[in-house]
């Protein structure tokens, strides 16, 4: 598909999915799912009439899968205008896309994206109609939606209402399986390490002192056990470091340019207080760096 797309100007398509023939195989279990989804289905009946969110241009960015069509028809049955795109390049169910499609929803999805179709998926859901009116609310899960507006079309930040994306306000999970004898008193150094972290006040409506801490970490199965002891999770070992001559420090650049942003973050943070409100302060930094086939990096890409 990539190659059509670098053949044709695909933004005038009204929807792209894998297969329109899969529509009826996706209405019929569309059906299905509506009778397990209950709370959507009575806030269809209850808000049929009233249209509470109409003039609502909300850009979805979710899986496309069957239970995602039944929230994609009930925004619309609540007044809402829609566009869609999955947030995974594999995980669209196709035969759900196409019965959206056939409902004039402009659904950009299919399992199998590359990277380069994934994002152009994205794109297609900004604006909506043939006057291209922009989205003023996003359904996001992973953040790459909102990563584009912000990225590519910044002017369209101003107009938009609310986003959601996938999280748990003031809440710590930790989960895993060990064995060990040791008592570890697990809140304690979450809390340290949210704290370390620099999250210590309440304005970020996240902090150290007031997170919940939730203790998913069970004893592990013996059959577990028994099974990997000799496959690597029950052998130790110990990591002396990984050095490189790339920079002064020894460490491969893309990872020292990137430990030098996150640090002037911090500075920015620390220093000109209410400057950037929405830095926080576990942002992250990537650096992309070109190198030849000697393994010598040529230019900083991004």
């Amino acid at each position: 598909m990539s190659e059509t797309m670098a053949k044709n100007d695909l933004k005038t398509l009204p929807y792209k999915v894998k297969d329109i023939s899969l529509a009826d195989w996706g209405r019929k279990e569309i059906i299905l799912a509506e009778a397990e989804m209950p709370g959507l289905m009575a806030l269809r009946e209850e808000y049929k009439d009233t249209k509470p969110l109409k003039g609502a241009r909300i850009a979805g960015c979710l899986h496309m899968t069957i239970q995602t069509a039944v929230l994609i028809e009930t925004l619309r049955e609540l007044g809402a205008e829609v566009t869609w795109s999955s947030c995974n390049i594999f995980s669209t169910q196709d035969h759900a896309a196409a019965a959206i499609a056939v409902q004039k929803f402009p659904v950009y999805a299919w399992k199998g994206e590359t990277l380069e179709e994934f994002d152009w998926c994205i794109e297609q859901t900004l604006f909506f109609g043939d006057d291209k009116k922009p989205l003023n609310m996003i359904l996001d899960d992973g953040g790459d939606l909102t990563n584009m507006v912000f990225d590519k079309y910044p002017e369209l930040a101003k107009d938009i209402r609310g986003l959601s994306e996938e999280t748990t306000t003031g809440l710590v999970l930790v989960g895993g399986e060990i064995s060990t004898d040791a008592y570890i008193e697990v809140p304690d150094v979450v809390r340290s390490t949210v704290k370390k972290i620099g999250y210590t006040s309440a304005e970020y409506k996240f902090d150290s002192e007031s997170c919940s801490v939730l203790n998913a970490i069970h004893a592990q199965s013996p059959d577990i056990a028994m099974g990997v002891d000799t496959g690597g999770a029950g052998d130790q070992g110990i990591m002396f470091g990984y050095a490189c001559d790339q920079t002064p420090e020894l460490m491969p650049m893309p990872i020292m340019y990137a430990h030098k942003l996150v640090m002037k973050l911090a500075n920015i943070r620390k220093s000109y207080d209410g400057f950037m409100p929405y830095l926080r302060p576990d942002a992250k930094s990537q650096v992309t760096i070109e190198y030849d086939e000697n393994k010598k990096p040529l230019e900083l890409i991004q």
